[in-house]
């Protein structure tokens, strides 16, 4: 609701203040394009920050980080899906990784600050839910070009 979203937009201002700290300029360039899409942001009906949280299996062992982030963009695919086939748009941002959704507090806040044998969970960027007219989901054309010009098969 718009109270979560109010409070996950003060997270991000305030994170994005404390990892630029020592450079002003970046600072303010990053506060500025943060306020600039608040509005969008406050449209969502949900936000999701996936992310990969680092623990042993039944063995004791833990999986290739890389298989454990595959696996989240599997499940984050499969939860854009769910919402299409439901009516709700959405897009996934990795926006903020690296970066302010790095800092300790906003990876605290997110049960994302554990690690295991040295291997810190990780953040994986931030899910935007909400709803679309028709119109402009029509309207909305990919610029990532034809699959087929990217497929190679091998026979």
């Amino acid at each position: 609701g718009l109270e979560g979203i109010e409070r996950f937009l003060s997270m991000k201002r305030s994170a994005i203040a404390k990892h630029a700290a020592g450079d002003a300029a970046a600072r303010e360039a990053a506060l500025s394009k943060a306020a600039r899409k608040e509005m969008e942001l406050r449209a969502c009906a949900h936000i999701v920050v996936p992310g990969c949280k680092r623990v042993p299996n039944g063995k004791g062992n833990r999986m290739p980080q890389w298989e454990e982030q595959a696996a989240t963009a599997c499940a984050v695919q499969n939860f854009h899906l769910a919402l299409c086939a439901e009516g709700y748009a959405g897009y996934w941002s990795s926006g903020g990784v690296g970066s302010w959704l790095d800092v300790p507090d906003v990876r605290r806040a997110l049960a994302l600050d554990g690690e295991v044998a040295g291997e810190p969970d990780a953040v994986v960027g931030a899910f935007f839910v909400g709803t679309v007219t028709p119109s402009k989901l029509a309207g909305y054309r990919s610029k990532r070009g034809d699959v087929m010009e990217k497929t190679q098969y091998i026979e």
